[in-house]
């Protein structure tokens, strides 16, 4: 049956929703402009796209063309401001791993054996994984264990992270060989 307030709740709702949408992008361009690991990505020639919409429910990918790495966040597919900067730390991971070119920076063991020795957990990236179906030992499952545990790192493990795999080498680097 027809109710005018049930109507006008939904109305409500959904005007609602489509304001927060649009809040939320414009809200995550803002922070994501002064945001450290943004600099530090683009700094290493690195572009962060921020789109209105995505094709599947992903919010966050990294993805390179020709000498460009990109992270592109679509922040209407996810729900905070805060998985959005995490989806961010996740990425720019992927894009240290590039810059390293290879699948991972670490091994998962060792940072797992690091998270223990500090009292951090690890327990998400394993989860993930599970969820995911990657085989332990491949390298698809190294790339996204790391990327994984160092979602929750604060920014400026990430722009370590960057400047520590992404920059040019020195003379006093290629020296050492």
């Amino acid at each position: 049956m027809f109710s005018v307030g049930r109507f006008f709740a939904f109305s409500v709702v959904v005007l609602f929703s489509s304001a927060a949408s649009a809040l939320e992008v414009s809200a995550v361009r803002g922070v994501l402009d002064s945001h450290p690991v943004v600099a530090s990505v683009r700094k290493y020639r690195g572009k962060v796209v921020i789109k209105d919409q995505c094709k599947a429910d992903n919010y966050a990918m990294f993805v390179n063309y020709g000498p460009n790495p990109y992270l592109i966040i679509c922040p209407k597919s996810a729900q905070s401001l805060a998985l959005i900067e995490r989806a961010l730390h996740h990425e720019a991971v992927h894009m240290a791993q590039w810059c390293w070119g290879t699948a991972s920076l670490y091994s998962s063991q060792n940072l797992r054996a690091n998270a223990i020795k500090k009292g951090l957990t690890y327990k998400h990236a394993d989860l993930a994984l599970k969820r995911l179906g990657h085989q332990p030992g491949s390298d698809l499952y190294e790339s996204e264990w790391e990327a994984y545990y160092f979602e929750d790192a604060p920014p400026e493990s990430i722009v370590s992270l960057l400047n520590d795999n992404c920059k040019d080498a020195t003379q006093k680097d290629l020296d050492q060989y």
